[in-house]
């Protein structure tokens, strides 16, 4: 089995990952999300951005390894 790894993001960017998996969008780092967007880890749904697959997966990684 492959072990994706876990992307190299930005203190800012990590916590803004963390931030709208948690459903918490009222205080993101905009050009955090935009990088994040660019690089396939979440997407706006709706208007609202969500975690894709792959970043619920890197927010796994993350809190694995820490």
């Amino acid at each position: 089995m492959e072990k994706t790894s876990i992307p190299n993001l930005s203190p800012s960017e990590h916590l803004t990952l963390r931030h709208i998996g948690e459903g918490e969008w009222y205080s993101l780092d905009w050009v955090a999300v935009q990088r994040l967007e660019r690089i396939g880890l979440i997407e706006e749904r709706d208007g609202i951005p969500m975690t894709t697959k792959e970043g619920q997966r890197a927010l796994g990684r993350i809190a694995a390894s820490s």
